[in-house]
């Protein structure tokens, strides 16, 4: 980037190509507009929480939204995961779940799993779009959504990429997500919801769920896989998951097992704790800040 600017606007802009910008907003009162299991979170009370972010894009045409979109999609579907500590193969692939390619800081090719969730916003994880120490962004981002054998529904080239500023500026791991708003989808393919589920992470309890996702140690990357899993602890914004990880599933979903929203993004693998991996979770004023990104009404 050739430079960062720094805004305080209450709408969304769009930007040329090289420019970044940070925006506040904060989520004072329940978001009432999300899915919210309350039989596996209990209540959720969520403290008031300053959202800042950075951005690079180009102005893009975007897909309409209609009058049913204007609010986080409330698909009935269910995943169909298996008990805790098994993988599967999906098939077919989960049309809405892809692989996200890009090159990094240093010229490598790189990727990573992301979701089709609202118009053209793909959620995956923030280290697959930005180092996370202040630096640029990574370039050559698409996103493949049903990604099988070499096959996809199609190629969709990033034209906006935002970050959260805890994870662009320090690395922050409970920050670690990204919003890709690509060349327009077909409203034909498949939008997942975004879910708010907090887990209660007591002793004993049991909060199972589902993380689809790509990884070149299973299959060489070619398929795509469903992790059955269970939450085994919480930690400052994360969730950990009961099962390790493999590289390229960095921004997999983590689907509650009850609707088969998304209510968090896998990070990383973390071998330094009795836990397999952890997830960067949403929060109200995430998802509300997912649905201004496209420019959707939303009331926190």
């Amino acid at each position: 980037m050739s430079k960062i600017k720094y805004l305080a606007a209450a709408l969304c802009s769009i930007l040329q190509i090289g420019d970044a910008f940070s925006q506040s907003i904060e989520s004072e009162r329940p978001f009432q507009d999300i899915p919210f299991d309350e039989r596996a979170a209990g209540a959720f009370t969520a403290a008031p929480e300053a959202i800042t972010w950075y951005r690079f894009g180009n102005s893009v045409q975007k897909t309409p939204l209609s009058a049913a979109d204007d609010r986080l999609p409330t698909d009935s579907r269910r995943p169909n995961g298996e008990p805790p500590g098994t993988r599967n193969p999906v098939t077919p692939p989960d049309a809405s779940i892809g692989k996200v390619y890009f090159t990094d800081a240093s010229g490598n090719p790189k990727q990573c799993t992301g979701t089709l969730v609202i118009g053209d916003l793909v959620i995956t994880a923030g280290h697959c779009v930005h180092p996370g120490n202040g630096g640029n962004f990574y370039t050559n981002i698409e996103f493949l959504p049903g990604y099988a054998d070499g096959s996809f529904v199609g190629r969709f080239t990033a034209e906006e990429v935002t970050v959260f500023a805890g994870w662009y500026q320090s690395g922050d791991f409970a920050h670690d997500i990204a919003f890709i708003r690509v060349t327009p989808v077909p409203r034909s393919v498949h939008r997942i919801g975004l879910g708010l589920f907090k887990p209660s992470c007591r002793i004993g309890d049991y909060f199972p769920f589902i993380r689809h996702g790509y990884t070149p140690l299973l299959n060489n990357g070619e398929r795509q896989w469903e992790s059955g899993e269970a939450v085994s602890g919480c930690y400052q914004g994360l969730v950990y998951g009961s099962k390790r990880t493999h590289p390229g599933s960095s921004g997999s979903p983590s689907m509650a097992r009850i609707s088969g929203y998304v209510f968090a993004v896998h990070s990383a693998e973390d071998a330094q704790f009795p836990f397999g991996s952890y997830d960067a979770l949403l929060t109200r004023a995430k998802l509300c800040f997912a649905l201004r990104l496209y420019d959707a009404s939303c009331s926190i």
